[in-house]
């Protein structure tokens, strides 16, 4: 080989590594690049998992509270009932005393029409 045709094969290759370094500058641009997509997304599902724990424990702590107001609910239907049943003892028992009332209202009536 000549020194003309070694030149020209060591610029060629100069090329090449020139060429390849290129490359790989570009190639560490594009991983930085996604290195810097897959940290914004690593981020943002943080701050979605957070949200996400953070609505968890307020769903269950109203969950508790639905709980809470069901029993107490509950409880005021059983109140309630009872107090139904209690209004329905009085009212028996107010007719019972009207009743006993007319039946005396009437025995005095035939009393004095008797005497």
């Amino acid at each position: 080989m000549t020194k003309e045709e070694l030149l020209e094969d060591l610029k060629e290759l100069s090329k090449a590594i020139d060429d390849r370094d290129k490359f790989i500058k570009e190639q560490e641009v594009m991983l930085g690049k996604r290195d810097a997509m897959i940290a914004v997304r690593n981020r943002r599902i943080r701050e979605l998992r957070q949200e996400l724990t953070d609505e968890t424990r307020w769903a269950e702590a109203e969950l508790k509270n639905v709980k809470r107001m069901d029993l107490e609910v509950n409880n005021l239907e059983a109140h309630v009932g009872n107090l139904k049943r209690e209004n329905a003892d009085l009212w028996r028992d107010n007719q019972n005393l009207l009743d006993r009332a007319h039946d005396a209202e009437r025995e005095a009536a035939l009393r004095q029409r008797r005497a």
